[in-house]
């Protein structure tokens, strides 16, 4: 289904889901969603920890705790997938990252914030 035919646009329902049920995440993702989306585009690796993307990152305000939030969040939105290991770091799965995914919450954030 498209917004056309009813559909709807899951992922404009899902970023305003989360700026109702968290607006502190919202607004993180808002900030940083740029840096982020950047890291994740340049990361060779396909479970990476948000260290490893953290070094993807050129925005010094960030710190490598901030980026597992983002990552956390990104999961939420069901754009990428945790890998948890009792006693190890998250992982992130970067290899099922929907196409245009990222640059979708961009267009959808700029649009709320314009609106």
């Amino acid at each position: 289904m498209t917004v056309a035919d009813g559909g709807g646009d899951p992922m404009r329902e899902r970023v305003s889901a989360l700026s109702r049920r968290s607006p502190q995440q919202y607004g993180l993702l808002r900030t940083h969603i740029g840096s982020i989306r950047t890291a994740i585009e340049r990361c060779d690796r396909h479970y990476p920890t948000a260290r490893q993307v953290f070094e993807e990152i050129d925005d010094p305000s960030l710190e490598p705790t901030t980026v597992g939030y983002l990552l956390t969040i990104l999961a939420d939105l069901d754009v990428v997938a945790i890998h948890t290991k009792s006693g190890a770091a998250n992982r992130y799965d970067l290899t099922q990252v929907p196409e245009g995914a990222l640059g979708e919450i961009e267009r959808v954030l700029d649009d709320e914030s314009d609106g």
